[in-house]
């Protein structure tokens, strides 16, 4: 009997160290202490982003539309001719558009007596400048009012010299310069061929200016 009861315990003892060591095996390592740096806080990581755009490339200069039409302009035209080469153009069924332009043009340097305070004053210079030979003057009117003319010159010594024959009478004078207001008339055109436009003195234009 006390040797059965060695037995067991000795069967139980061997049963218990089994399962003990197959515990063992089947448990994961320990893992190792991570290195420097490899852990961050949920906050430290940042939220997806998505890629920049790149850049999109200048656009050309083309003197073509999206329809594949060139694009010319020539200026300096009286509107006369300006609509008689857009007439020309649009019959072949092309796109033409006619632009009034208005420039400043210089005409020359004027030489004149100041504005007097009214047309009363003003008669008496002329009739002054009339006793001392002088005849070629006039009256002006508008934003110069009362003031006499002595005429428009190409050239500022030519301007001076007739001021100072005026300075010598003993009226005093001024030298302005005298421009007049031109309208002129461009044309744009955009056509398929450029070799069948009408004879002119065409320049590449850009194609967005007939839209506009």
């Amino acid at each position: 009997m006390k040797a059965f009861f060695i037995l067991m315990l000795l069967l139980n003892a061997g049963v218990f160290a089994l399962f003990t060591i197959n515990a063992r095996d089947d448990a994961p390592p320990y893992p190792s202490q991570p290195a420097d740096g490899s852990l961050r806080l949920l906050s430290e990581v940042p939220a997806d982003e998505p890629p920049e755009p790149e850049p999109d490339d200048e656009a050309p200069d083309v003197t073509a539309d999206d329809n594949g039409l060139e694009c010319f302009s020539v200026a300096g035209l009286d509107r006369t001719d300006a609509e008689a080469l857009a007439a020309t153009v649009r019959t072949a069924g092309d796109v033409a558009r006619v632009l009034e332009v208005e420039d400043r043009d210089f005409v020359g340097y004027w030489v004149y007596v100041p504005p007097h305070a009214t047309m009363a004053d003003a008669q008496e210079t002329m009739a002054e400048l009339a006793d001392q030979g002088i005849s070629d003057y006039g009256y002006v009117g508008g934003d110069d009012e009362h003031a006499v003319s002595l005429g428009v010159f190409s050239t500022r010594d030519r301007a001076a010299e007739r001021e100072a024959e005026i300075r010598d009478l003993g009226i005093d004078t001024e030298i302005g310069e005298r421009y007049r207001t031109a309208t002129e008339y461009t044309l744009l055109v955009g056509v398929e061929d450029a070799d069948a436009l009408p004879a002119a003195d065409w320049q590449p234009a850009d194609c967005q200016d007939i839209e506009d």
